[in-house]
């Protein structure tokens, strides 16, 4: 706060140096100081927000919020019409939204990116090696092709696509696109891996983001749950839209979902029928509940075998990545014949992924198939 004081009286007092007047003030009001005094950040409210206790804030929609301090990374403390308060904090954005729609992508951008800024989520993507060693060895096998040009990696990570088209593939430049503050660290190890000259680590949002030249190549690794689930793929299309050259390539160069019918009864026989005897004890009114948890959540890490599948694996999606568009991304109603006895037992739908690493190399177009 601010605090005003009047000037009321002006006292001359004799000194050997001279004159000197002494001022008597009195203190008039206290008040909030105003933006310009403080020089506040500015935020507005995604949406509205009842205060719990006197220490907080009420929030409206839209409204202006003057942030004073940001006590931690929940709780802020704000000043808002001239009251202050603590408001929560990711109620707040930098940006003014403008419509509803807006404020829902605020949300979900704000879900999306916090996750892939947890260092466990990149430690899970870069301990699946058969993915990883296939981008590597794709990148290493096409030094020839990619010697010399500039790389856009879309959603780079901690970098290490854009480590291996600049320390592998010998890429003259690369900008490494992230929108999560995994970018903060992506420069780090950049910069501890002596490859600051050749990569240059862009904190932004892909279909935001603003290049200086257009690119010879996109790279991404955008597959998700269901190969597309988090369309992080529309980034790769709108980036190579506005960034790539006629003649550039994207990596990987398609991608085809596959769908087939199978049974997982050893799973079903260590969580369901475990319970129909237990030590001598029949614990079957739990299988309800086992079942519940079974089936209400994908199985993960299941070895499926060739005699678990009930039919021939069906492609129900396929696209080019240089061609493909959004509208293309859109999943049909797909049919397959299945037995009335398989659908009896039928216990689990397997989905595998298949993505392709293709080098354009002396002309030919030189592709590597990766199960996911």
């Amino acid at each position: 706060y601010v605090r005003t004081y009047v000037m009321s009286e002006l006292q001359p007092i004799d000194s050997d140096a001279g004159i000197v007047f002494t001022a008597s003030c009195e203190a008039v009001s206290d008040a909030p100081p105003s933006e310009a005094q403080l020089s506040l950040d500015v935020y507005y409210s995604l949406s509205d927000y009842t205060a719990s206790d006197d220490t907080q804030l009420d929030l409206q929609q839209g409204e202006k919020v003057a942030v004073l301090e940001k006590v931690n990374n929940t709780w802020w403390w704000v000043e808002v019409s001239g009251r202050t308060g603590y408001v929560p904090a990711n109620h707040l954005t930098t940006d003014n939204p403008i419509s509803a729609s807006e404020i829902d992508d605020i949300w979900q951008d704000g879900e999306y990116f916090s996750s892939y800024a947890s260092l466990k989520l990149h430690h899970e993507m870069l301990s699946d090696k058969p993915r990883t060693e296939a981008y590597r060895s794709a990148i290493q096998n096409a030094r020839a092709f990619i010697k010399g040009k500039v790389v856009l990696d879309v959603g780079s990570g901690t970098g290490v696509l854009s480590m291996f088209c600049a320390h592998l593939g010998g890429a003259k430049k690369v900008y490494s696109v992230e929108a999560s503050d995994m970018a903060d660290h992506s420069k780090e190890l950049v910069k501890h891996n002596c490859l600051s000259a050749e990569i240059e680590v862009i904190k932004a949002r892909a279909e935001r983001v603003e290049l200086p030249e257009k690119v010879d190549m996109i790279v991404s690794e955008w597959m998700g749950t269901l190969l597309i689930f988090e369309m992080m793929l529309e980034a790769v299309i709108i980036s190579r839209d506005k960034w790539l050259k006629e003649d550039g390539v994207v990596w990987p160069s398609g991608a085809r979902l596959f769908l087939v019918p199978c049974s997982a009864q050893q799973c079903y026989d260590e969580k369901i029928s475990f319970w129909d005897n237990v030590y001598g004890f029949e614990f079957s009114p739990l299988k309800q509940v086992a079942q519940s948890d079974l089936f209400g959540r994908p199985i993960q890490n299941h070895i499926v075998r060739e005699e678990d599948c009930f039919s021939e694996p069906l492609c129900i999606l396929t696209f080019d990545t240089r061609t493909v568009t959004v509208a293309n991304l859109e999943l049909k109603e797909t049919r397959n014949n299945i037995t009335e006895h398989h659908m009896e037992i039928l216990a689990s739908m397997c989905i595998c992924t298949c993505f392709l690493l293709a080098a354009v190399l002396n002309g030919e177009d030189q592709r590597r198939d990766v199960v996911n």
